[in-house]
């Protein structure tokens, strides 16, 4: 089984990220608010960030279990390792509901992604099917995918 770590992030040029947090029902990983203080690179004076960022891990055991039910078509849970297949599908049924704020996520100049990163020392395959590329397209997500040894990290936020 590939070793995976899967991630919903948003980037948008203004949004308040308890919002995100509010609308979406995960719990953020690392937020910050546009116009937040963080230092500069070298640990210099203070600026300002440009943007809202927003990363929660998509985790199926902190999902709830009411949405989750309703978003997969068999019971729960699955034992074993979760194949990132299953959790990709099962992302984009609970996403669908939020397609209008999705889209105005988006309409505002937002960025929004499914960020994986995979183990390469595995030598199992992935499958995504043209249907759900296509499904998660329709709502405005990219995919971003990072390889490595070891999955575990978050994707950069370079904030």
């Amino acid at each position: 089984m590939r070793s995976y770590a899967a991630f919903l992030r948003i980037r948008h040029p203004s949004i308040d990220p308890d919002e995100l947090s509010h609308e979406l029902g995960l719990a953020p990983a690392h937020a910050w608010a546009a116009g937040s203080a963080r230092r500069a690179a070298g640990g210099g004076a203070t600026v300002a960030r440009p943007d809202t960022y927003w990363i929660a891990e998509l985790n199926p055991g902190a999902w709830d279990p009411a949405s989750l039910a309703r978003a997969l078509p068999f019971a729960w849970p699955v034992r074993g390792p979760v194949p990132l297949e299953l959790v990709l599908f099962a992302q984009l049924r609970l996403l669908r509901p939020k397609r209008v704020f999705l889209k105005r996520l988006i309409d505002e100049g937002g960025q929004i992604d499914i960020a994986l990163t995979l183990d390469t020392a595995s030598d199992d395959s992935m499958e995504l099917s043209a249907s759900a590329l296509r499904a998660f397209a329709e709502l405005g997500i990219g995919l971003s995918i990072e390889l490595g040894t070891e999955p575990q990290g978050e994707p950069g936020g370079n904030g």
